[in-house]
């Protein structure tokens, strides 16, 4: 049962797209097995297979090609999560342990190579060329955002221009195959194709925002990993570069000491959570969920369609 209100319309699909991601836990191996069970029985929110049902919805809909397209969307989206602990050396996500606490890295690496395959199964099973070739920029979009991330941490760095390049490759790309990919399936005209990948582009921009938003304004319980987590990371996100641009970045940052140190990082916390940046990053999200928004009205309307914009409305809201 999923418990978010804008994906009932596609529960049943929901559930359809559950199965196929538990069918890929169900090896004779017991010890991938034991990984896979610690990674798939999660039960998240399924916000990007939601795109894609969705979106899929609102044309020709083919349970044999929008299902697995479904399925291989969270997979690689897990995988990335797999991924993205080894290169953060994060010991818990949403208050568990990860694979790398539990089984080192190595195995971790190897796990999430395994989900990443697994996906790009799932996705050459749809049949559609389009929908592959999309798959395939869609993992090098992955892996450039992060690479990104990487190579400017510690720099302090804060271009826009750079911020808006690695939160598209790192997560909004994946919104945007989400959508696009449903669209080319159900056979959706070229207009109504770039409207899909428009609209999943600014709700995965909006969606990194207000994740980085809650990388100050949550709590550790909500947002599955320390609070300032991202500055002890080296990374300058959004809050942080506004911060910078009103108040300029010695104000903040002395060296790269200060982004490594608990302390320190908790004193630029605190410094951002009481300024106007918090409220402005939210501005600028809102901003680009107002693109995602007109982006929809190519769709007409439908029942399908308002989900996806109860979807938009929702990003701002969440907690976690």
């Amino acid at each position: 049962m999923v418990d978010i209100a804008f994906l009932k319309p596609v529960e049943s699909e929901i559930a359809q797209v559950e199965t196929r991601i538990k069918q890929t836990g169900e090896r004779d191996f017991p010890y991938l097995t034991d990984l896979l069970g610690h990674v798939l029985g999660k039960s998240g929110k399924r916000m990007r297979p939601g795109i894609t049902l969705l979106v899929g919805k609102n044309f020709t809909y083919f349970e044999e090609r929008h299902v697995p397209m479904a399925a291989a969307v969270e997979l690689l989206h897990l995988a990335t999560l797999v991924h993205d602990d080894i290169v953060d050396d994060a010991d818990t996500r949403r208050g568990e342990e990860t694979i790398n606490a539990l089984w080192g890295s190595k195995v971790a690496v190897l796990l999430g190579d395994y989900l990443f395959a697994n996906s790009a199964e799932l996705v050459t099973s749809t049949g559609s060329l389009a929908a592959t070739e999309l798959f395939a920029h869609t993992l090098r979009e992955l892996a450039t955002g992060e690479l990104q991330e990487l190579s400017v941490a510690f720099t302090g760095d804060s271009s826009r221009d750079l911020y808006w390049k690695r939160i598209y490759g790192k997560t909004a790309s994946l919104f945007a195959t989400a959508a696009e990919s449903a669209a080319i399936l159900g056979d959706a005209s070229p207009r109504q194709i770039e409207a899909c990948r428009d609209f999943g582009t600014n709700l995965g921009m909006a969606f990194q925002i207000v994740d980085d938003i809650l990388d100050f304004e949550g709590s550790e319980e909500q947002i599955g990993k320390p609070v300032g987590n991202d500055l002890l990371q080296g990374v300058l996100t959004l809050p942080v570069i506004i911060f910078i641009e009103q108040h300029g970045i010695q104000e903040i940052i002395k060296s790269e000491k200060d982004l490594r140190e608990p302390g320190s990082a908790a004193e630029i916390t605190e410094k951002i959570q009481n300024s106007s940046a918090i409220a402005d990053a939210y501005t600028v999200a809102d901003e680009f969920l107002e693109k995602a928004r007109h982006s929809l009205k190519e769709l007409g309307e439908s029942t399908y369609q308002r989900s996806l914009v109860e979807m938009i409305g929702y990003v701002t809201k969440r907690q976690s």
